[in-house]
């Protein structure tokens, strides 16, 4: 999911792009614990990570999704401690 414009989301599927006007603090409550804040602006399904590059995310789809320099370590050690959770479940 991103935020193109204030009050303006758009939640980015693999075969489709939906429009939204609720924030994306609020539709972050709304999605399972799956869903991280990659970005003040990104809300990503880890499950769809591909890979973590210095400073991006690179989705399944192909989509590459910036990580700010300095919480990189910090996203990184997240999306990693969420994917194992996943896995043992």
């Amino acid at each position: 999911m991103s935020l193109n414009n204030p009050g303006q989301a758009e939640i980015v599927c693999i075969d489709q792009t939906i429009s939204c006007t609720a924030p994306l603090h609020k539709i972050a409550s709304w999605l399972p614990d799956t869903f991280y804040p990659i970005h003040r602006s990104y809300l990503v399904n880890v499950i769809y990570i591909v890979s973590l590059c210095r400073y991006e995310a690179n989705l399944l789809s192909g989509i590459a999704i910036p990580i700010p320099a300095r919480t990189y370590m910090q996203v990184r050690q997240d999306i990693e401690r969420l994917l194992s959770d996943e896995k043992s479940l």
